[in-house]
């Protein structure tokens, strides 16, 4: 006998395959809370594309924090003027190289992973960004940045939904 025959190991190979794509899609939609867009709020946030349902959110929190009467609503004017109040901080980052691995809170990295790294807030903080005109409630979810020129690191959804696109500077409160 001379091994294995080549048509049983190819079907065993593409049953494999649909095994595996049927694996990372459950796990996915599990980790996302059933949601397939990109941007989806997942941890229980709800989207925010824009100015949407997460941006009204993430603004009435800094609205509280400042002590400012809490609408969830402004202008862009009043947007500018809330987050001028807001400290100024350097953010990059991150995502392709490190999806499907563990992030030091013990949150796998996906793709639609919404979250930020800091070196010292617990894990779970939420941290309100402001990047032209969109204001964005993201959780800590990893240790970093490791560039030291920065104090925050986004996840790639994180950034997407802020618009971002390269490192900048943004507003922050947490």
């Amino acid at each position: 006998m001379s091994g294995p025959r080549p048509d049983l190991v190819a079907a065993w190979a593409v049953a494999l395959g649909i095994f595996l794509i049927l694996v990372a899609s459950a796990t996915s939609q599990g980790a996302t809370g059933g949601a397939s867009a990109p941007d989806s709020g997942g941890a229980g946030q709800p989207p925010s594309q824009g100015a949407g349902a997460g941006s009204a959110d993430a603004l009435r929190s800094v609205q509280a924090k400042l002590g400012l009467p809490v609408t969830g609503t402004a202008s862009a004017a009043a947007n500018r003027t809330v987050a001028a109040q807001m400290p100024a901080a350097v953010a990059t980052w991150y995502g392709p190289g490190f999806y499907g691995r563990r992030t030091a809170c013990g949150i796998v990295l996906r793709r639609s992973t919404i979250g930020v790294a800091h070196r010292r807030l617990p894990c779970g903080t939420p941290v309100i960004f402001y990047y032209r005109g969109i204001f964005k409630s993201v959780p800590v979810i990893d240790r970093g940045p490791y560039a030291r020129t920065a104090s925050w690191d986004l996840t790639a959804a994180a950034a997407r939904g802020l618009g971002l696109s390269r490192t900048a500077r943004l507003r922050v409160i947490h």
